[in-house]
């Protein structure tokens, strides 16, 4: 009869959301105080790959890698910053999407301090309410490495004109324990398009060709037409996303979300990697989410194989891919 008490009173609890920890800390786990955080020094210590299609007059650009240095207000999260990242703009702003993956070290004078974390980071370079202001905000999770083995870091970053001033701050939180590693099984059936889009390769912050004469080149910006499947701790989902894949190197990237059977969003950032027959690998990792996923991480790697076909007879230039598959992997949330 005691341990029926306690359960029907631990369910009472749940429903009024008791169990869980203030602000919008996933259930089941602690976090300590906000940190407030700083990014400044920025270098641009890799260019990556600059595309231009001269159809749409978008930027595709892939392996950018910058550094920065984080002054937070919590010591863990101190240290230099390093994000190789993915992004797609368009316009005189270079306004668009970007992920991509993240890593912090920390640099303290005593070195039984010193650890690191890495993860993976979502946002986008956009315009403020008054048409004129670039906002540049990213967010994301990362894990702890090292000393801080078993943490988690939830952050958001957030600043006007980062180019031109060089500092982003943001904020976030710790989760100090109550994230266990859980198995993760998902099958999953999907339709996705792709345009084939048609330029060249620019000089990295320039317009001007890397060839002369310009040398045509191709890629895919592909997105999520429909895609749903089950997942574990999450039911039945429907997916979300886009990304680009090129053709050059047979590599792409993308990122988007998964919304669970209960409305909850998982965030994730993936990376693809042409293999022979037409197969291709997938390497999926969470990057936070929204309620009970809100600090998670993990993800899975699948192999699959595609059946690609041309939708529309009159747009040649628009590809369906279609294929499924079913994989294994973790998650902490």
């Amino acid at each position: 009869m005691k341990a029926k008490a306690l359960l029907q009173l631990s369910l009472a609890l749940s429903a009024f959301g008791l169990l869980q920890s203030a602000g919008n800390c996933p259930a089941g786990s602690a976090r300590n105080a906000n940190y407030e955080v700083t990014e400044d020094t920025m270098v641009f210590t890799n260019p990556g790959r600059w595309f231009y299609g001269v159809l749409d007059n978008k930027l595709y650009i892939r392996g950018v890698e910058m550094t920065a240095e984080d002054h937070a207000t919590d010591e863990r999260l101190t240290g230099t910053v390093t994000i190789v990242f993915d992004m797609v703009w368009e316009g005189p702003k270079q306004l668009g999407p970007i992920w991509g993956y993240v890593k912090l070290q920390n640099h303290h004078a005593e070195p039984a301090k010193n650890g690191w974390w890495e993860g993976y980071c979502f946002g986008a370079r956009e315009l403020d309410q008054d048409g004129e202001t670039v906002v540049s905000s990213f967010e994301g999770t990362m894990q702890g490495r090292g000393i801080h083995e078993g943490l988690i870091a939830r952050y958001w970053y957030k600043g006007t004109d980062v180019m031109g001033t060089g500092i982003l701050p943001g904020h976030g939180y710790v989760v100090e324990h109550g994230a266990p590693v859980r198995p993760l099984k998902t099958r999953t059936s999907h339709t996705h398009l792709g345009m084939i889009v048609p330029g060249f390769y620019v000089i990295p912050f320039s317009p001007v060709p890397i060839t002369d004469p310009i040398e045509m080149k191709t890629l895919i910006y592909w997105w999520v037409e429909d895609a749903s499947g089950l997942t574990t701790h999450m039911g039945l989902g429907v997916d979300s996303g886009f990304g680009i894949f090129d053709m050059e190197t047979g590599t792409g990237s993308g990122m988007g979300y998964e919304t669970a059977a209960n409305g909850d969003k998982i965030h994730w950032v993936a990376g693809l990697t042409g293999l022979p027959n037409e197969y291709t690998r997938l390497d999926l990792n969470f990057a936070g989410g929204t309620a009970r996923f809100d600090a998670a991480v993990g993800g899975f790697t699948a192999t699959f194989k595609e059946e690609v076909s041309i939708p529309d007879p009159e747009n040649p230039m628009l590809l369906q891919v279609d294929f499924g598959y079913a994989a294994s992997g973790w998650i902490r949330y």
